[in-house]
C-alpha cells in the first residue's frame, strides 16, 4: 500500500513509516499491534476530516422535486 503513496507532501510520512518496519522483528515484535497502529495513524493522516461536515451541508440543501423520489432517495441514503 505504502509503495502507491507518493508525492512531496507525504513523502516524509512514507519515510517514517517504513523505517519503522524495517525495524521490526517479525517473532520479538507484536506485528498485529504494528497493523493496527500503521491503519489508526494512517487514517487520521488520511482521511477527509471535513467528511461529516460535508455531508450535513448537502443534507441541509437537500430537496424533493416531483417526480424524483427515487432520485431524492438514492441521495438521502448516500449522505446519512
Amino acid at each position: 500500500m505504502l509503495m502507491f503513496i507518493k508525492g512531496p507532501q507525504v513523502d516524509g510520512w512514507v519515510e517514517g513509516i517504513l523505517e519503522g518496519l524495517e525495524k521490526l522483528h517479525p517473532i520479538n515484535n507484536n506485528i498485529e499491534y504494528t497493523y493496527l497502529n500503521f491503519l489508526t495513524r494512517f487514517e487520521s493522516q488520511f482521511t477527509d476530516s471535513t467528511k461529516q461536515e460535508v455531508a450535513q451541508a448537502s443534507l441541509d440543501w437537500l430537496s424533493f422535486h416531483f417526480p424524483s423520489i427515487n432520485q431524492y432517495i438514492s441521495n438521502f441514503e448516500m449522505l446519512a
